[in-house]
């Protein structure tokens, strides 16, 4: 068994052994049948035929009509993650399996990579520009959780222009996800620093080349801004006014499956939210390509039309403008129907005042009177997706008004 080898199946054991795993005791054995295959060195086993029949025991499998293996390997994935982020977080290499298939791979050492403040703008503990310290995840949930025993009960009635509005209405009545957006983060023996370069797994490998102090372990999942948890927590209020039970999680435990017949609200960028990256594929507004090592900001416009821009993102990118906020900032809302039943929405700027702030904005019968005009063309109608772009003007580092520039449209 060659080195490489060795180091995979030891990785395979120690997920298969892991309290993630402790009671999944289907996923620990796919875990054991995966080793087995590496063991033998036996590609073929691996196929979705192959697992599908040998470890599903599905006679006659046939992938066209049955989806156990795609399902069990997606939880699987979604396991995977979740034990990198919590009990394997300090494992110098990771597994992965590749794209379209089930085979397993280690990717590169990232021991020396997390999370921290924003070094191109000499703050620390930032989250986006103009926008201090963070909170810990499980802080929040602790927050939440104790509105959730102790407000829930005592909030006012939602008006009827709210609440039966195309964007809200989904929401009523109803289990609601609300996922919080959670940028990666480094730890050193400093503290915790964040760079807005650093984003993405791709992104680790050049990660001492722009952070202040190594060696330094990347965190996802741990820290989310305080805008972040003010948007939520007043969201939080407005779907229990209207008769809906939120529950809040971290956003990196969804996949598009996930969203499939749920109704969700995103909260956060596509920084800390990848999956906004797949969800508004084939839409008009989207989120910006990645660039490795470079800043993600804005959205783009894929066809402008006459008069409009084909990207959006905030006037005054120089330091002193990312210093003062006073330059305008975009947000883009998206609010989606899926074939399966469930609704979505999602509302970030560059900015979490931005979200923070347009978030409360949709909860004002006045603001969603302004747009049933502009969007809905005098009356409120029915969509399959409804994208709105909003100009949020600052002063002083704060949000002083905000007005629609354009919009899609899909009835």
């Amino acid at each position: 068994m060659s080195p490489e080898m060795r180091r995979m199946v030891e990785a395979l054991g120690r997920f298969q052994a892991s309290r993630t795993l402790s009671r999944a005791e289907q996923l620990k054995g796919l875990v054991g049948y995966i080793s087995e295959a590496v063991v033998a060195d036996d590609l073929s086993l691996l196929t979705e035929l192959s697992i599908g029949a040998k470890f599903f025991q599905r006679r006659g499998f046939d992938p066209r009509q049955d989806t156990i293996v795609r399902a069990q390997m997606h939880r699987l994935r979604t396991k995977l993650d979740e034990y990198y982020r919590t009990e394997g977080a300090a494992e110098c290499e990771r597994l992965r399996f590749e794209k379209n298939s089930y085979r397993p791979v280690l990717e590169a050492p990232a021991e020396r990579v997390t999370e921290l403040t924003a070094r191109e703008t000499g703050r620390q503990l930032g989250f986006s520009s103009g926008v201090g310290l963070g909170i810990a995840v499980g802080l929040v949930a602790a927050l939440l959780g104790g509105w959730l025993l102790f407000g829930a009960g005592r909030q006012s009635r939602v008006p009827a222009a709210v609440a039966l509005h195309p964007i809200w209405a989904p929401f009523r009545s109803g289990p609601v996800t609300v996922a919080l957006s959670t940028p990666l983060f480094f730890r050193s023996a400093k503290g915790h620093e964040r760079n807005f370069r650093l984003n993405y797994p791709a992104d680790l490998r050049d990660a001492e080349k722009v952070l202040r102090e190594v060696p330094a372990a990347p965190e996802w999942g741990r820290w989310v801004s305080f805008g972040d948890v003010a948007a939520v927590w007043q969201l939080g209020r407005h779907l229990s006014s209207m008769g809906s039970t939120p529950s809040f999680r971290n956003v990196l435990d969804l996949s598009a499956v996930d969203l499939a017949d749920k109704n969700t609200v995103v909260v956060g960028h596509p920084r800390g939210a990848p999956i906004l990256l797949e969800v508004m594929k084939g839409l008009n507004f989207q989120a910006p390509p990645v660039v490795h090592h470079g800043t993600q900001s804005g959205f783009v416009n894929v066809t402008p039309r006459a008069g409009e821009q084909a990207t959006y993102t905030s006037d005054d990118w120089t330091p002193m403008g990312r210093g003062n906020e006073v330059s305008a900032d975009y947000v883009l809302v998206t609010s989606l129907r899926t074939q399966a039943g469930g609704s979505f929405l999602n509302v970030f700027g560059n900015r979490t005042q931005s979200s923070e702030y347009v978030m409360e904005k949709l909860r004002e019968p006045a603001f969603l009177s302004q747009l049933n005009g502009i969007v809905f063309r005098g009356g409120v109608v029915p969509y399959e997706s409804c994208q709105i772009v909003l100009r949020v003007d600052y002063a002083r580092g704060n949000p002083t008004g905000v007005s629609p520039v354009t919009h899609r449209l899909k009835p």
